[in-house]
């Protein structure tokens, strides 16, 4: 680095390339410019011995040695020399962690500012926390600590300095952070220095313009170390007053970086799976229930809206764990607290559900299912009694909507079975015997269609609830919408042929046996009046509605998979069912370029043979017979004479040429594209299956979310009916909106609408969650999470392996303890040398107490010795395996 630094300014770039390549060229050579004081590297063939023995005794923390060399009157000692590493010698007494070494040379004002650097960055990198603190103490870090900071504007603007051995652009605290290093986190952190969060990645602003002009793999490089810095533990805990929901928006970050910069996809992901861990061992450190909720529940937007509650009383929202939902916090989900929260809020309904017997269990489940419509009738009269409040519970509330479901299926299922579409008109006889269409809905059609205007209803409700975003945003969601459209569709072509029927019936009896056999309007009456299907049009509505039907039956039998994740053994499934979907979705592009090209081949080899009837081809002959041919093909249903043409036309250039593109078709479709389906598949699958816990663990609370929400607590089609309750929310919803204010003594637990549209009551409220302003606050609970989190983390640094490195430190103390021994053996010879006799015959009289003094040193600084040896005796031993530490 050089000594004297130079701020860079840029003006603004110019439009044109020209000006811009110019300005980029300017920067460069000022940059280098700039660096011309770096020292030159010296050989080290050509270091003096005095030289080699400074490095040598700076490395083994021989203090007299060094003191010696340097204040000797006639040293040749160059104090900024470097060793075969291009090391200085404050940079090998950093490394070898001398601290006497390392505060005696930065008395020294010629000691380079580059040599202070880097043996900065690397007491930071080893975690030596007094001699980071002895380097920071230097006069240039109080005198100017901006200028001298690495990565700042001027020094990223520096072509890189191939003796450093950190990145130009990195800081002193995001080296710090990188290595986890808290004690050195918070000294800078008190020093005034942070990590800024890099811009978006194609940010216009001019700093960001600049840099990726000047170097783009070094912006791209600077913005990965800024973001490593910035998802380390230790830096999050230290500087974010609400770290889970710190790591869940820099995880989310990270992951729609890995999408926009894919030459770093894994790096990024990397960084955003460490931050998910870190909100997942923030949750494992809570040690209460108490804990647990105020971090699952914590909201600012119940924060602002308190004075709605009691107060201290507030609903469990559960809005940390929504959120973590969205974001997709896999391992923060499936946590054993987080489970063991939502299970027993999921099975508070009815107690002591999980010690129950499996006789039980099914009873219970058995009567639910029968008589859930008596249970939505009692509901719906006093839904505050207490079994109002059981069937309100979100257990309950999940089997009596799956029970209106599955009875929902039933109904489809007997429709389909004893669907009559014509019927005798007694009137009519005289008119195909009296038979015609069906002119009006029977029972079982009413029935249907009020689940689905149920249906529609509950879909309405949570649109209103959720926000079309949120709502939008769920695919069961989608799928609902278009399971809705096909029966509304089927349902309203079906009364329209309905009508036209009743129309046509009352035309013929108004007429009878006179009516006008040949007008145009008896034929168009008596079209729908006639119940001969093989006289009805291709797009008639009965048949156009029986279409529609049988699309929305497979959907409604199809969305019973939304409750399966319920279920241990069928919630993986489910999972790899719908990864297997998303499988078949990336195939189908590379299977429609193969499908399209050998469709466009044997159509155009064989289409004029449409016109030749003797050539006996007709596979490929036309559009569609070539589309049914390729595709009945993948399944193994097509033959080999396919291809052929009749022997007599004696085509067989074409005959040759079309069996060959169908071979080749076989073999790329059959044996290589659909086996490897099969693997994508299988390899999906197998993913699932190794990571199955965690998998359906999430997916079954994001089912069980959807039941914890207020509202929904009536089962189809009882919703549809406004019950009581709903009828005193919409007057009081009403009275808000007239009188235009808030009722700031609203204690009870219920929300008005207003409230549960802006998502503040959007969750059950069937327990009441007390924090107190002190101990129990979320800020405080935050505060002893993260102190646990970090005595941890520094717990586990303490009980690591010891590595071939803490082994070489053991050694240079000894070494180090060593120099001191003999620099203390000499000294205390020279004071008891004498040069008269004087002062010999006092050296004689006090003779025995410098010796005593020096044996109690000498004793002591043995004992020192020995004890480093064992330690690392110890330490070898660790190292091979013989002993194991506790």
């Amino acid at each position: 680095m050089a000594r004297n630094k130079r701020q860079v300014r840029f003006s603004s770039i110019a439009d044109g390339d020209d000006d811009r390549q110019t300005h980029v060229s300017n920067m460069r050579r000022r940059s280098f410019n700039n660096v011309n004081s770096i020292r030159v590297l010296t050989p080290p063939s050509e270091l003096s011995e005095q030289c080699l023995r400074f490095l040598k005794a700076a490395e083994y923390g021989d203090m007299a040695t060094v003191r010696a060399l340097l204040e000797a009157e006639d040293s040749s000692v160059n104090i900024n020399c470097t060793d075969y590493k291009d090391r200085t010698a404050i940079e090998i007494a950093t490394s070898s962690e001398h601290l006497e070494v390392v505060e005696y040379l930065l008395t020294y004002p010629n000691l380079e500012i580059r040599s202070i650097h880097e043996a900065l960055m690397v007491a930071i990198s080893k975690g030596y926390l007094r001699i980071t603190e002895a380097l920071l103490g230097h006069p240039m870090f109080r005198r100017s600590k901006d200028k001298v900071r690495l990565g700042s504007m001027s020094n990223y603007f520096q072509p890189e300095v191939h003796s450093s051995k950190f990145e130009n652009d990195v800081t002193h605290i995001m080296l710090a952070a990188h290595y986890n290093e808290i004690d050195i986190i918070r000294l800078l952190l008190q020093r005034g220095d942070s990590i800024p969060k890099p811009h978006q990645s194609l940010c216009p602003c001019t700093s960001c313009t600049n840099k990726r002009l000047f170097d783009p793999l070094k912006y791209s490089r600077s913005r990965i170390n800024a973001f490593r810095g910035l998802a380390s533990s230790a830096y999050i805990s230290l500087t974010s007053p609400d770290p889970i929901l710190t790591a869940f928006q820099l995880s989310k970050d990270l992951i729609e970086l890995s999408e926009i910069e894919k030459e770093f996809k894994n790096e990024y992901k990397a960084l955003s799976h460490q931050c998910m861990d870190y909100a997942t061992d923030l949750l494992d450190m809570c040690q209460s229930t108490t804990e647990v909720e105020a971090i699952l529940n914590q909201d600012e937007s119940v924060d602002n809206h308190s004075h709605l509650y009691g107060n201290n009383q507030k609903e469990q929202g559960l809005a940390r764990l929504k959120l973590a939902i969205n974001y997709n916090q896999k391992k923060f989900v499936a946590h054993p607290h987080c489970q063991h929260q939502l299970s027993t809020m999921w099975y508070s309904g009815i107690p002591n559900w999980r010690q129950r017997s499996s006789f039980t269990k099914s009873l219970i489940i058995i009567a639910l299912f029968l008589f859930w419509p008596v249970a939505g009738v009692i509901y719906w009269v006093v839904p505050r009694s207490k079994i109002g409040t059981i069937i309100a519970s979100p257990m309950v509330k999940f089997f009596t909507q799956a029970s209106s479901h599955i009875f929902f299926l039933i109904l489809l299922f007997l429709q389909s079975s004893l669907i009559e579409y014509y019927h005798i008109e007694e009137s009519l006889s005289w008119l195909n015997n009296g038979y015609v269409r069906q002119s009006s809905m029977s029972a079982l059609e009413i029935v249907i269609l009020l689940w689905i205007i149920g249906i529609l209803w509950g879909e309405i409700k949570q649109i209103w609830g959720e926000g079309f975003c949120r709502y939008f945003s769920s695919f069961w969601n989608i799928f609902d919408i278009g399971m809705l459209n096909l029966y509304i569709a089927s349902f309203t072509i079906r009364n329209v042929s309905y009508q036209n029927t009743a129309s046509a019936i009352e035309y013929f009896r108004l007429h009878g046996e006179d009516v006008p056999r040949n007008s145009t309007e008896t034929l168009a009456h008596y079209y729908y009046i006639n119940h001969d299907r093989t006289k009805w049009d291709t797009w008639d509505p009965i048949m156009l509605s029986e279409s529609f039907y049988a699309l929305a039956n497979v959907l409604s039998f199809t969305r019973m998979a939304y409750v399966l994740p319920a279920s241990e053994l069928l919630g993986p499934l489910q999972i790899s069912l719908g990864r297997m979907v998303y499988d078949i979705i990336r195939f189908l592009v590379v299977f429609v370029v193969v499908f399209l090209a050998f469709f466009c081949a044997l159509y155009n080899l064989y289409w004029a043979y449409i016109h030749i009837p003797s050539s006996c081809q007709t596979k490929f002959q036309t559009l569609g017979s070539t589309f049914m041919t390729l595709f009945w093909t993948l399944f193994g249903m097509a033959s080999r004479n396919d291809p052929v043409i009749n022997p007599e036309l004696e085509h067989l250039l074409t005959e040759v040429v079309g069996t060959l593109l169908f071979a080749i078709y076989n073999f790329i479709m059959v044996i290589v594209l659909l086996n490897m389906l099969i693997a994508m598949m299988s390899n999906s699958y197998q993913e699932i299956e190794n990571d199955e816990d965690v998998e359906w663990k999430f997916a079954r609370a994001k089912l069980w979310i959807s039941y914890f929400e207020r509202g929904t607590t009536l089962p189809i089609p009882l919703n549809s009916v406004p019950s009581p309750k709903s009828i005193i929310y919409a007057f009081q919803w009403l009275g808000q909106k007239l009188c235009k204010k808030e009722d700031k003594d609203f204690q009870h637990t219920h929300a008005n609408l207003t409230d549960r549209r802006n998502g503040i009551y959007n969750i059950m409220n069937s327990t009441e969650f007390k924090l107190q302003e002190n101990e129990n606050s979320h800020t405080a609970i935050m505060q002893r999470l993260v102190k646990r989190y970090i005595f941890k983390l520094q717990r586990d640094k303490e009980n690591d392996e010891i590595s071939e490195g803490e082994l070489e430190e053991i050694k240079q103390d000894i070494s180090s303890l060593r120099y001191e021994l003999k620099e203390e053996l000499s000294h205390q010879r020279h004071t008891c040398t004498t040069n008269s006799d004087a002062d010999a015959q006092l050296g004689a009289c006090g003779g025995s107490s410098v010796e005593n003094a020096t044996a109690l040193e000498v004793a002591a600084l043995r004992r020192q010795i020995e004890a480093l040896r064992r330690e690392l005796g110890f330490a070898l031993r660790v190292s091979h395996g013989d002993v194991h530490m506790v």
